[in-house]
């Protein structure tokens, strides 16, 4: 629409965006005196009676929230032919453009993560699902403000039982996303009905995206996009960013997780669990130095020097031998082995002094990682989505056997010394976990080796 058309008391004064749903416009409310955002629906979507009665009928609904980062939806109207909304107007940027090609800042991600898990979670109160979340359907004001768009717009896209029709949201010429095919959850992409944890596990994708800068779920095509979400697991964000705690990578899976039954059920219970852990962050960042809340460094230094001390004492005394002296702490020369910038622990070198191995957290969990003595690249050896710990080598060097506790009881399990195959138990537990063993052969092979 051209700068000064009408549509009824509203005088169009410049265009503001277009999407899937229609255009947007900037428009003076003439009566009023005031200015709104005319957002007018696309003819193909208003033509269907039904669907703008089911449409006016939640629109009355969203109307009713008052939460400070949800748009004010004013009313809904029609003139003519043309049916449009009337919203606040918001000055800002939408979220997609906000982000970096690194990923924000963390605490930026929590500011922002946290705003957004509480507008949708007001929305779920009303018993209203989002259906469309994505970047550029979240503004930020120009004071740092999150403002979710669109609630209840979903509800005219939404898919019938035949998931053929999910290829309308997408741009089939060049494969271009103008949908929510990346931000899709898996029920969503197989056709089935989208609740409350679909948001969730919207809001786990965009997460995600603002920490790395790039989406979890990527493909040349709409449809790998789609095979992806259904049939992958994401990298880790710690992965990628050293700054970014292994909570918020539970804190992710938890969204993403491709049984619903199994994600937050709730976007009130992400919020929760990003307060959370942002304010035990920021408690870490401000604790007087020396009291880490945990073992500082300087005792296990001081231990082995009293170690030393001890030991050399009972030496002397035991006849094994005579001590003339003890290495001074200040004289010890300590190079580091691992650069993980995590938590490194457990390491323990192989017979033959060629490899060491260890345990760290770089993944999100406590997974075994092995590197040659004379420097080089980790390698991991475990990655099973549950910690494991205390790795030791046998006496040949071609296996290794560590502790998990999957289902809360410690287990030992026996594994190659280079990853492959898969890990054996061998003690600890009845019955054997799921995925560890995919057939009788390998129990049975598990069997002869704990006899």
């Amino acid at each position: 629409m051209e700068n000064g058309t009408r549509l009824g008391p509203y005088e169009i004064q410049e265009p503001l965006g277009a999407g899937g749903m229609g255009e947007v416009y900037l428009a003076q409310d003439t009566r009023l005196g005031r200015q709104v955002a005319l957002k007018v629906l696309l003819p193909g979507l208003a033509e269907d009676e039904q669907k703008v009665l089911r449409f006016e009928q939640e629109a009355r609904v969203v109307a009713g929230l008052n939460h400070p980062n949800i748009v004010t939806l004013h009313s809904i109207e029609h003139e003519d032919d043309s049916h449009f909304l009337t919203m606040e107007v918001v000055q800002g940027r939408t979220l997609d453009r906000c982000i970096p090609a690194g990923g924000m800042p963390l605490d930026q991600v929590f500011e922002l993560g946290i705003a957004m898990a509480e507008a949708v979670a007001a929305a779920h109160a009303a018993a209203i699902t989002h259906r469309d979340l994505k970047p550029t359907n979240i503004m930020v004001t120009d004071s740092g403000r999150l403002k979710v768009l669109d609630f209840g717009l979903a509800k005219l896209r939404e898919v019938d039982a035949d998931s053929s029709e999910m290829l309308t949201l997408l741009d089939s010429g060049a494969g271009k996303l103008v949908g929510t095919v990346a931000y899709m959850s898996p029920e969503q992409a197989e056709g089935a009905p989208a609740d409350a944890r679909s948001d969730v596990f919207a809001l786990g994708v965009i997460l995600y995206e603002m920490l790395q800068g790039y989406r979890p779920f990527t493909g040349s095509s709409p449809a790998s996009i789609m095979s992806a979400i259904l049939r992958d697991m994401p990298k880790p964000v710690c992965h990628v960013r050293r700054d970014t705690p292994r909570q918020l990578d539970r804190i992710l899976s938890a969204c993403l997780a491709k049984d619903p039954a199994r994600r937050y059920q709730s976007a009130l219970d992400l919020r929760n669990a990003l307060e959370s852990l942002r304010n035990e962050l920021q408690e870490r960042r401000h604790r007087p130095a020396g009291r880490s809340g945990g073992v500082s460094w300087q005792v296990p230094a001081m231990t082995l020097v009293a170690g030393l001390v001890i030991g050399a004492g009972m030496a002397y005394y035991s006849g094994i031998g005579t001590v003339t002296a003890v290495p001074d702490a200040a004289a010890v020369s300590l190079t580091p082995v691992s650069r993980d910038g995590n938590l490194s622990d457990y390491p323990t070198w192989s017979p033959d002094g060629q490899w060491l191995l260890y345990a760290s957290d770089r993944g999100g969990n406590m997974d075994l990682w092995r590197m040659e003595s004379a420097g080089g690249e980790p390698q991991a050896l475990t990655n099973t989505g549950f910690d494991e710990v205390s790795p030791a080598w046998s006496p040949s060097g071609n296996q290794i056997a560590y502790v998990a506790s999957p289902d809360g009881v410690p287990t030992i399990y026996l594994l190659a010394d280079d990853g492959r195959g898969t890990p054996v138990p061998l003690w600890g537990r009845r019955p054997t976990p799921p995925g560890l063993l995919t057939d009788a052969a390998s129990h049975s092979t598990g069997a002869e080796r704990c006899t």
